[in-house]
């Protein structure tokens, strides 16, 4: 599959097959295991990370992603270079952190397909703040997609509990103190929208890359808690925005007719 002339890696359809086949790495698991167990092994690490154990951690991030979010969007050139450097970050963090856990029935397991994943983006948006290829000036706010507020909201909220195995609505103090911030489906709503807001400025690749991939996750999530746990729709319903978010950045992303080649700085069109 070879690359058009024109495009940068980031938009290619090659590097696209290429992250879903890495989605479907199987997991490393210190027992052994069927492949039929594969969806019982993702659960049972998503829901028992390594990185929960680190309470303080975990509240720091949350406020740190609300204090960046809120900092990009009064300040709208520091999207770029603090924005997604303090995305790149988290996913270096979150991607072995949260793919990682000592589970009761299988022992030590690491995603390894979610890591590759998340090390692709951050190796992205980690170029994208370095040489700043997205610039975003003032007066770039595309007030027609406010809309994208709410579920940046309630992905930083995460609002859930757990009951025995069952996902619920919580609406109370844990909310306040949960995971969201160190929560890959979580973080990446909160960025994606603040990109969606201004995207006249951003560089079209890494939106492409970051959308690409919170996409395949919004839609495994989906499968997973609307279909095959479907007692735990709630989950589902709190991986929406970043399924909806992912999708309308990967129609963003799409390379403009008459846009710029490569991997130069540019806007992306202005008709997105």
């Amino acid at each position: 599959m070879s690359r058009r002339p024109g495009v940068a890696v980031g938009q290619t359809r090659w590097l696209k097959v290429a992250l879903v086949v890495a989605l479907m790495v199987p997991p490393v698991v210190a027992r052994g295991f069927d492949a039929r167990q594969t969806t019982a092994i993702v659960r049972a690490v998503l829901m028992h990370p390594i990185v929960n154990d680190y309470a303080v951690l975990v509240v720091l991030a949350k406020y740190a992603l609300l204090a960046v979010a809120v900092v990009c969007l009064i300040r709208p050139s520091l999207l770029g270079r603090v924005g997604l450097g303090y995305y790149a970050v988290v996913l270096v963090i979150m991607a072995v952190g949260q793919n990682v856990a000592v589970t009761a029935d299988f022992g030590l397991a690491w995603l390894v397909g979610n890591t590759v994943l998340l090390l692709v983006v951050a190796g992205f948006v980690a170029r994208d703040a370095v040489v700043r290829l997205t610039r975003v000036e003032s007066g770039t706010l595309r007030r027609d997609r406010l809309w994208v507020l709410v579920p940046m909201a309630l992905a930083w909220w995460f609002p859930y509990l757990v009951e025995g195995d069952v996902v619920r609505p919580g609406l109370g103090v844990h909310a306040l103190v949960n995971e969201s911030g160190l929560t890959y489906c979580m973080v990446t709503p909160v960025i994606l929208g603040l990109m969606i807001l201004r995207s006249e400025g951003v560089h079209a690749p890494t939106l492409a890359v970051t959308a690409w991939v919170g996409l395949l996750f919004g839609v495994t999530n989906a499968l997973t808690w609307f279909v095959l746990d479907a007692a735990s729709w709630w989950m589902g319903i709190l991986h929406l925005p970043l399924l909806l978010l992912a999708a309308y950045g990967v129609w963003l992303s799409r390379r403009p007719r008459h846009a710029p080649s490569s991997d130069e700085p540019s806007s992306m069109s202005r008709s997105t």
